[in-house]
C-alpha cells in the first residue's frame, strides 16, 4: 500500500527551521501527517529529537506561564480609585458598555473593573443626590 504524502503550501520542506519548530510546539491546527513532516525534516536539518521535546517543553511552560499570570492579573489600588471615580463618565463618554478586556483569561481583572464601575455608579449617583438636595 502506498502513503499519501500531503502537500502543504507552502511545503514543509522549504520553511524556515523557527517555523517547523513552531508547528511542533503548537500543534493545534496542524494535521500529524504535518507534525511529522516537520519532525523529520529538523532532523534532517541536524536539529535532534532531543531539542524538539526541548523545545516544545520551553513552549508549553511559556504558555502556562502566560495563562497563570492572566489569570492572576488585577488592578493596582490606584487604577482602581480611577476606575470608581472615572469609569461611569467615561463609559457615557465614550457610550461603550465594555470598557475592560474581552479576553477571557482576564477573570479576576474583569470581575474587580466591574465592582469598581457599580461602585463609581452608586457614587455618582450619591453626588448627584446630595448635590441637588
Amino acid at each position: 500500500m502506498k502513503s499519501k504524502t500531503h502537500q502543504y503550501s507552502p511545503p514543509i520542506s522549504s520553511r524556515e527551521s523557527p517555523q517547523l519548530l513552531s508547528i511542533i510546539e503548537n500543534p493545534d491546527g496542524w494535521e500529524a501527517e504535518a507534525i511529522n513532516q516537520a519532525r523529520v525534516e529538523l532532523e534532517s536539518r541536524g536539529i535532534g529529537i532531543e531539542q524538539q521535546k526541548n523545545s516544545e517543553k520551553s513552549f508549553k511552560k511559556y504558555t502556562n506561564r502566560k495563562l497563570f499570570i492572566k489569570e492572576n492579573a488585577s488592578y493596582s489600588n490606584t487604577e482602581l480609585v480611577l476606575l470608581v471615580l472615572f469609569g461611569p463618565v467615561l463609559m457615557i463618554l465614550l457610550g461603550n458598555l465594555f470598557l475592560f478586556s474581552t479576553e477571557d483569561e482576564f477573570k479576576k481583572k474583569k470581575k474587580q473593573g466591574w465592582l469598581a464601575l457599580g461602585l463609581g455608579i452608586v457614587l455618582w449617583i450619591a453626588v448627584l443626590y446630595f448635590s441637588l438636595k
